[in-house]
């Protein structure tokens, strides 16, 4: 059931990433393409490291335009320096999934990031949280990310398309 769960939430993104999106308002259609938001991001608290490839897709914006909402999805490492021998599954298997909802708020291209939802490890299904500035033009372009949470203090680069 968790592989289930954790195939469903990866792969929201990527449906969403070739609908278009449809936002009604004084009972008109109004489509627009759904944008998409590329990088990477890496942090560490000492003995916990992670590394991931991140997937944003456009969900909606508030009214005054300073609040978007995207929903995300992240694959990558996290390895934990617990001692020992290093030869458990919990050293091995360091592949995690990340599902959450994004929520972006500021003016011009400098924005308070913060993102909530779950992260899949093993068979383990645990709470993600990440908060932090995001320098990134919402209409496309360059993003640069400083972040802390659950996974660590941390930086992120990538594109907005």
């Amino acid at each position: 059931m968790k592989h289930i769960i954790a195939l469903i939430i990866l792969t929201l993104p990527i449906l969403v990433f070739g609908n278009d999106y449809i936002n009604i308002t004084n009972n008109t259609l109004d489509k627009k393409k759904a944008k998409i938001n590329l990088y990477g991001d890496a942090g560490t608290w000492g003995l916990v490291h992670s590394l991931f490839m991140n997937l944003e897709t456009y969900i909606t914006s508030s009214k005054s335009d300073k609040l978007h909402l995207y929903l995300r999805g992240a694959y990558g490492d996290v390895i934990l320096f617990s001692g020992g021998s290093g030869t458990s599954s919990f050293h091995r298997n360091t592949k995690t999934k990340v599902g959450a909802l994004t929520l972006i708020t500021g003016k011009g291209e400098h924005h308070f990031d913060s993102s909530t939802g779950i992260f899949i490890r093993d068979d383990d299904v645990l709470p993600f949280l990440d908060l932090g500035y995001r320098f990134q033009n919402i209409n496309g372009g360059i993003i640069f990310r400083g972040k802390v949470g659950i996974l660590g203090l941390g930086v992120g680069l990538g594109y907005a398309f």
